[in-house]
């Protein structure tokens, strides 16, 4: 088991650098294929809903400013693998080309929406890559993030705003004994290979759980160190808890399961999951 295939999505956003920077160091430390991929919105035959009493004129500059916007997102998305790949002197091949042993790079461009594109291309790879989406593309709600997690049946890999190492940091286990949990676990095994050393998370108020230490059986298995972290449940949210934990202990990735609720329901995801998708400061390993 490893990881062959990577799908990064820089959407020319807030976090595309990370995203891409983070896409990049998986792509090298397993070479991996990487294919960088961004998604320009149609402008036509798009009409803007606009509110009652504005006229073709107001109706004109929102679709100019639109446009305008989805142009600078797809300069900036470029400019980015310009200059973080090509320039950087990385292995770049054609999107469609025969794909070789060493790490590669692909750049990506079509024209469509986020949640389709990323549901349809991202079932084809190891591993999904992309940065929190910003408020402007909704956030924790975003279509783009619900497309990745629930859609494609593949593990993604969040980036946060700092440096991503896969061997200098040990890697978190956010455990729970859940089938979410698990399955991201089981996708993460590479990534903890390489790491060589894991911390088991747990916030409960049992003083022991025999779970935990079959965990840590399961990993010695393949040849994992881990040591295991009972965190007491007191006046804090469990994310809060968590990220405490985390950030005392210099993680480097933090593993979990997506949580959700039903599509009809007001928010997509789970109160932890949502409050660790929010935390800019840790890079997410999850899986649905």
């Amino acid at each position: 088991m490893t990881i062959r295939s990577v799908l990064a999505l820089v959407d020319g956003g807030s976090s595309s650098e990370q995203a891409l920077k983070t896409a990049i160091h998986v792509g090298l430390s397993f070479d991996a294929h990487v294919e960088v991929l961004h998604v320009e919105t149609p402008l036509n035959p798009f009409v803007p809903a606009m509110p009652d009493g504005v006229g073709a004129a107001g109706a004109a500059q929102v679709a100019g400013d639109l446009e305008a916007d989805v142009r600078k997102r797809a300069e900036a998305a470029q400019g980015l693998f310009q200059t973080h790949c090509i320039d950087a002197g990385l292995k770049i091949i054609e999107p469609d080309e025969e794909r070789i042993a060493i790490a590669s790079f692909a750049w990506r461009l079509v024209s469509g929406h986020d949640n389709p594109e990323l549901a349809r291309r991202g079932r084809l790879v190891d591993l999904i890559v992309m940065g929190r989406p910003d408020a402007a593309d909704g956030g924790v709600d975003s279509a783009a993030l619900e497309a990745a997690l629930f859609d494609t049946g593949r593990p993604v890999l969040i980036a946060s705003g700092g440096e991503l190492t896969l061997t200098e940091a040990p890697m978190a286990i956010a455990w729970d004994g859940s089938r979410e949990a698990t399955r991201s676990l089981s996708a993460a095994l590479p990534f903890l290979k390489v790491a060589k050393r894991a911390l088991i998370f747990s916030v409960t108020d049992a003083p022991t759980d025999d779970g935990l230490e079959n965990l840590a059986v399961y990993l010695r298995g393949h040849g994992i160190d881990s040591e295991i972290f009972l965190i007491a449940n007191q006046e804090r949210t469990i994310a809060e808890a968590l990220h405490h934990e985390m950030q005392s202990h210099g993680v480097g990735i933090t593993i979990m399961g997506a949580y959700g609720h039903s599509v009809i329901s007001e928010f997509l995801f789970g109160g932890v999951t949502r409050d660790m998708l929010k935390d800019q400061q840790l890079t997410l390993f999850m899986a649905h």
